[in-house]
C-alpha cells in the first residue's frame, strides 16, 4: 500500500511515473489539480514534458484545465508536440486541446512539429486536426519556414492544400488581432453542445445588472467567459427560437466580430455565452473610465476596426443580419487595441423594444421612428469618430431623456473635435440630415485609411 506524506513532491510523483500515488494524491480534495509551480508549469505540462502517459490520462479525466499555459504561452500540446510524444497529442486534442494555439513567440504546435521534422505528429495535425501549415509567428515564419526537410516541406504542403487550406500567408498581426485561438477554433473546441447546462458553468462575479439583464464573468471548460443573462418576467419567447437566432449569428465567422459560442437556460431567462478575451473591455470603459493614452493613429486603428466590422455586417442581406445597436458599449477592445463589434449585443426578437437609453448615439430618424437603417448606423459611427478622438461621453452633460429630445426637436450637435480637420469633416458628412446623402461604409473606410498623424 501506498502512503503520501504530507511532505511527498507531487512533481517528484510524476517524474517516478508513480500513477497510484499521484491517484491519491488527487483524491486528496484540499490538493489542487490545477495548481502551478514558479514558472508557470501545470501539473499536466510536467506530466506531458516526461511523458507519463496514464498520468496525463488520469489528469484529462480529472478535468485539469487542457489549455493552461505557462510563463511563455507554451500549452501542454506545445509541449507534448516538441518532445514527439504522438500519443499524448491524441489524447489532448480528444479533451479539446487548442490545436491552433500561439505561444509568445506565435508558434503553433505545429510549428515545433516541423522544426523537430516530426513527420506523423505534423501530417495528423493537419489532416486530422485542422492545424494552419500557412499562418507566420511573430518573426514572420510559417511552419514550413522552419522545416529543414524539403521532402517534410513538399508533403506537408500538399496535404494542407488537399485538406482546402489557402497557400496565402496569414500574418501573425492578423492571425492573432485578438486572442491566440481563431474564431473558428474556439466555436468548435468550446461546446458542441447546441444548449449548455447551466450546472456546467462556474459564476465569479456580476460585472452589470439592471432590470432587464446581468452580466457576469465565469468558466465554462477552462475558459473564461461572459454570460449574460435576459431577465424575462413571462415566457414569450421559446428556447428553440433562441437557439435559432444565435445559431444564425455564429454564422458570422469573421475577425472584426465577437461571436456568441453557446446558450445556456434558466427558465424563464435565456443566457447568452461568450469568451472572455484576457485585457478586453468596452470601448466605453476604455475611453471613460482609464488612463489609457491614445494618440490619433491609435484612435483612427479603433475606427477602421469598428468601420470594418458595420462593413462586414452591412454585407449581409437585411433579412438574415442581426440587428446591433452601434456605439461604445456593444465594443470590446483588446490590449493590443483591437475593436470587435459584441454581438451578443444584439436586439434580439423576445425583447419587446431597442433599448433607448443610450440615445446619443441614435440618428434623429431613428430616434423619432424607432427604425435602424445603414443610414443611421453611418450617423452613430460619427458619434463614435467623435468620442474616440475627444474621450468626451456625447451630449454628456444631459441626461438620456434630454438628449435624445434635443438631437430631434433642437438638432443638438457635437462641436468638431478640433484634433484633424479631416476627420471633422468626415463626420459632418456621416451626421448629413438627409440620410439619402450618407455614404456607405466602403466609401467611408478608404478615407479613414488615407488620414495620417
Amino acid at each position: 500500500m501506498v502512503l503520501l506524506n504530507e511532505n511527498d513532491d507531487i512533481y517528484q510523483l510524476i517524474r517516478q511515473n508513480n500513477t497510484y500515488a499521484v491517484r491519491l494524491w488527487l483524491d486528496n480534495t484540499t490538493n489542487d489539480i490545477h495548481q502551478s509551480d514558479e514558472h508557470g508549469f501545470t501539473l499536466l505540462h510536467w506530466a506531458v514534458w516526461y511523458g507519463r502517459l496514464p498520468i496525463v490520462q488520469l489528469l484529462l479525466q480529472r478535468n485539469v484545465r487542457v489549455n493552461a499555459v505557462n510563463r511563455g504561452d507554451d500549452t501542454p500540446l506545445h509541449i507534448a508536440v516538441s518532445h514527439n510524444h504522438f500519443e499524448i497529442v491524441q489524447q489532448l486534442i480528444k479533451y479539446k486541446a487548442h490545436v491552433n494555439v500561439t505561444n509568445i513567440h506565435g508558434n503553433t504546435p505545429l510549428h515545433y512539429a516541423c522544426f523537430h521534422r516530426y513527420l506523423s505528429i505534423a501530417q495528423s495535425l493537419i489532416e486530422n486536426h485542422h492545424a494552419l501549415l500557412f499562418v507566420s509567428n511573430r518573426y514572420g515564419q510559417t511552419p514550413l519556414d522552419l522545416c529543414t526537410s524539403r521532402e517534410i516541406c513538399i508533403r506537408l504542403k500538399d496535404l494542407a492544400i488537399e485538406q482546402g487550406q489557402d497557400e496565402r500567408i496569414i500574418p501573425f498581426e492578423e492571425y492573432n488581432q485578438f486572442s491566440n485561438v481563431r474564431t473558428g477554433d474556439l466555436l468548435g473546441s468550446l461546446s458542441t453542445q447546441p444548449v449548455i447546462d447551466i450546472r456546467e458553468l462556474q459564476f465569479e462575479c456580476c460585472l452589470y445588472t439592471n432590470h432587464r439583464k446581468e452580466v457576469w464573468r465565469g468558466i465554462f471548460n477552462d475558459i473564461p467567459i461572459i454570460a449574460k443573462i435576459f431577465k424575462l418576467r413571462h415566457q414569450t419567447y421559446t428556447p428553440t427560437l433562441f437557439q435559432h437566432e444565435i445559431d444564425k449569428i455564429k454564422a458570422f465567422n469573421s475577425s472584426y466580430l465577437l461571436v456568441p459560442f453557446a446558450v445556456c437556460h434558466d427558465t424563464p431567462n435565456f443566457i447568452i455565452l461568450t469568451q472572455n478575451f484576457y485585457g478586453s473591455q468596452t470601448l466605453f470603459h476604455l475611453l471613460h473610465k482609464t488612463n489609457s493614452l491614445l494618440d490619433p493613429s491609435t484612435s483612427n486603428k479603433l475606427a477602421l476596426y469598428i468601420g470594418r466590422g458595420m462593413a462586414y455586417l452591412h454585407g449581409i442581406s437585411t433579412s438574415f443580419r442581426p440587428q446591433f445597436v452601434l456605439n461604445s458599449h456593444h465594443i470590446v477592445v483588446n490590449e493590443e487595441y483591437v475593436a470587435r463589434l459584441n454581438l451578443a449585443d444584439c436586439h434580439f426578437p423576445f425583447q419587446s423594444n431597442i433599448e433607448f437609453d443610450q440615445p446619443a448615439w441614435m440618428a434623429p430618424e431613428t430616434l423619432e421612428n424607432g427604425t435602424f437603417t445603414n443610414a443611421s448606423d453611418i450617423w452613430s459611427f460619427a458619434i463614435l469618430l467623435w468620442e474616440i478622438f475627444t474621450r468626451r461621453i456625447p451630449f454628456g452633460d444631459f441626461t438620456p431623456m434630454q438628449c435624445g429630445l434635443k438631437i430631434v426637436q433642437d438638432r443638438l450637435r457635437l462641436p468638431p473635435t478640433g484634433v484633424s480637420s479631416h476627420i471633422d469633416k468626415l463626420i459632418q458628412i456621416c451626421t448629413h440630415d438627409d440620410p439619402t446623402k450618407r455614404p456607405s461604409f466602403d466609401a467611408v473606410l478608404p478615407i479613414l485609411g488615407k488620414i495620417h498623424f
